[in-house]
């Protein structure tokens, strides 16, 4: 593939062992793209209702629902980041 750079899309969006993410608006074929994922790895293919997650992977086609959903998204991440 041209251009890839050979490092896991896992680690490129900070996804580690045992870490809780949510892939919100996710396309259908994107859990098989960010396969294989690091052990312990508790995935939700939506924003679950309650709790922190280490990762949020956000997909979205406008502007206006990126300006709208993002304050509450980030406010659900762990405020150390994962570390």
């Amino acid at each position: 593939m041209a251009g890839y750079s050979g490092t896991p899309l896992p680690k490129k969006l900070g996804i580690k062992p045992d870490h809780v993410v949510a892939f919100v608006n996710a396309p259908e074929d994107f859990t098989a793209a960010v396969a294989p994922l690091p052990d312990g790895v508790i995935v939700h293919a939506e924003l679950p209702k309650a709790g922190s997650l280490d990762v949020i992977v956000f997909f979205t086609k406008s502007v206006a629902e990126l300006r709208t959903r993002f304050p509450s998204l980030a406010k659900r991440l762990k405020p150390d980041g994962g570390l």
